[in-house]
């Protein structure tokens, strides 16, 4: 997807976000997992802006009233127990948010995002070494009032291709399928990508991804007037 396309995408979740966030002045808990990984231990996976975006995510998160937990470069197991602690924090919240950056992909219409340490070496690995985007979901849907995923993790992925190769002429091949697979729609949660289902978003030459220095900027504004609906969400 175009870097427009990207920002634009980012500037409508910015309206979503601010109107579940601050429109409400009875709301007395929002909360949020921030995760971004950057420093993966297989050097072809080492991304530039990852831990950028989910810092100054973060930050922007708190400064509009959201208690933050933080995940920068996590391993697996430190994903699943920051996954814990979120979705503790999140039951009956009036607003759960993750957002993610780093790695993820698809396989079988099923998104995965990737820890740090993860050795996808077949389709068995996805189960044993990803976290699988239903478990966030299951998190999110703790919360009695709004639910917001973003997934700023279509980057280029090369663990992809090697997944490709290795399944070729299988019955469960993983084909062309680039990106992540579009989530079905959920009642009452809001699920924002950087980018179209099956495309690659780009990293980024500046401090943080094209999406989530659109996302900051809206945010950022000062005196913002909120009239957008969300019941459709942000995709």
């Amino acid at each position: 997807m175009s870097k427009f396309l990207s920002a634009n995408a980012a500037i409508l979740l910015g309206f979503a976000l601010l109107t579940c966030s601050v429109v409400s002045a009875s709301a007395e808990r929002r909360v949020a997992l921030v995760v971004g990984n950057a420093h993966y231990n297989n050097p072809s996976l080492v991304l530039t802006n990852p831990k950028n975006d989910a810092e100054d995510v973060g930050a922007a998160l708190i400064a509009i009233g959201f208690e933050v937990i933080q995940a920068i470069d996590t391993n697996r197991r430190d994903l699943d127990l920051n996954m814990a602690k979120f979705a503790r924090l999140a039951t009956d919240a009036d607003a759960a948010l993750f957002f993610y950056a780093g790695h993820a992909l698809q396989y079988q219409g099923r998104n995965y995002l990737m820890p740090i340490d993860a050795e996808v070496e077949d389709e068995v690995s996805l189960r044993y070494q990803m976290m699988l985007i239903d478990d966030v979901r299951a998190a999110l849907d703790r919360a009695s009032g709004v639910k917001i995923m973003i997934l700023d993790a279509c980057r280029n992925n090369p663990v992809v291709d090697s997944l490709r190769r290795k399944t070729s002429g299988e019955s469960r091949a993983i084909g062309a399928t680039r990106g992540l697979a579009r989530t079905d729609k959920t009642q009452g949660m809001v699920v924002a990508y950087s980018t179209a289902s099956d495309q690659v978003a780009a990293d980024g030459k500046g401090r943080n991804s094209p999406f989530t220095d659109a996302f900051l900027k809206r945010l950022k504004e000062p005196g913002l007037e909120i009239e957008q609906s969300v019941s459709q969400g942000c995709v």
